[in-house]
């Protein structure tokens, strides 16, 4: 690496350091959560039982307080713990309301959807995918049509999306069912890791400027977790460690341009705050020592898993001891594993960063 890059990246991680400041000190006014991205984040969206990503069948939601309802694990998600740490309801998936004339919730919504992922073209040959691009459109069409409806003015709308958070966890499917799968996506054939990583940036920063331009002034944006750790690829590729390192260097490689670009954009978008949550780190600290987070099984599945890795068996009892198991199908963690994301997230400024522009003001001296 040359000084020059040195010293960016140096300046950089200054300034990540700097930017830390727990989560929770804005949580009490918070008037909504927003909620974009995949299986992992989906709370309902994806219900045609035809789909390859399906989790309306039990074992799925087995510890959940109604019938599995879509949510991919076995009891609550991310999305779900999230919105109990800001105080609102459980989240709920938009497909739900979206033609309901008689919903009043200003709480947010979910838009997660099972197989998305940043570029259009992963997932789309399952059905019933909607991309981040489909979500977005979602988004704009609550900005447009619901919310008028609920608040007295434009100014009280804009006041009330300024102080709502948007949750966005996306990027896995681009690796596992996309850059990784030529056979099942060939769009992206050809390019390079680093080629890659960049295009998903690229995508990506449109698609939060998009969000920003609708109204979004607070993002919560989840960094890609070490996909090579995952039962799914381990039980495939068997690597000689804990994990296949080769896949977790591509998802770091995305990150780390992830992180860069967030600071780009607080600088260039006004009034625009990004908290960064270190999924990556996280996770892999929870797979590498699950007795330091009360769990103790991070290398199996709780549920019998399908020969094609996609999902639980349907109608197969789990594991009897999920609260101590950190996956629950060989993609998706635990209630168990998940509920310990937002927790430290919230009470944990090394965990979520914030990046803003009058922390990088602080940081010059201006």
């Amino acid at each position: 690496m040359s000084p020059f890059h040195l010293q960016f990246l140096c300046i950089h991680l200054i300034f990540l350091v700097k930017s830390q400041a727990q989560l929770s000190s804005i949580a009490k006014d918070v008037p909504a959560l927003y909620v974009f991205g995949d299986s992992v984040l989906d709370t309902g969206n994806k219900y045609s039982p035809n789909s390859l990503a399906n989790a309306t069948y039990f074992p799925y939601g087995i510890d959940f307080p109604s019938p599995p309802s879509g949510r991919f694990t076995n009891g609550r998600t991310i999305a779900d713990f999230l919105s109990l740490s800001l105080n609102l309801t459980l989240s709920f998936p938009y497909s739900l309301v979206r033609d309901d004339k008689n919903s009043k919730s200003t709480k947010g919504f979910n838009y997660a959807s099972a197989a998305a992922g940043i570029l259009p073209d992963t997932g789309h040959a399952v059905e019933g995918t909607m991309s981040l691009d489909k979500q977005i459109m979602l988004f704009k069409e609550t900005v447009d049509n619901y919310l008028p409806q609920h608040f007295k003015n434009a100014e009280e709308v804009s006041h009330y999306l300024s102080n709502s958070i948007l949750a966005i966890l996306i990027g896995n499917n681009d690796y596992l069912g996309n850059y990784l799968r030529p056979d099942y996506n060939s769009v992206t054939n050809g390019y390079s890791r680093d080629e890659f990583a960049n295009l998903l940036v690229s995508v990506l920063e449109r698609q939060l400027k998009d969000l920003y331009s609708l109204g979004a002034r607070k993002i919560l944006m989840f960094d890609i977790a070490p996909l090579g750790c995952t039962p799914f690829l381990v039980s495939r590729v068997k690597p000689d460690g804990l994990c296949v390192d080769v896949v977790n260097s591509m998802v770091t490689q995305f990150n780390g341009k992830l992180y860069f670009k967030l600071i780009d954009l607080a600088s260039s978008l006004k009034g625009m705050t990004f908290y960064i949550a270190q999924t990556y780190r996280l996770v892999y600290d929870i797979v590498e020592n699950p007795d330091r987070f009360g769990l103790k099984n991070s290398k199996d599945s709780c549920c019998l898993v399908q020969q094609d890795g996609r999902g639980c068996i349907p109608d197969e009892n789990p594991c009897s001891e999920r609260d101590l198991y950190v996956f629950w199908d060989q993609i998706h963690l635990t209630e168990a594993a998940y509920k310990i994301i937002p927790s430290k997230c919230f009470n944990d400024s090394t965990i979520c960063m914030r990046i803003a522009v009058d922390e990088r003001k602080d940081y010059s001296g201006n």
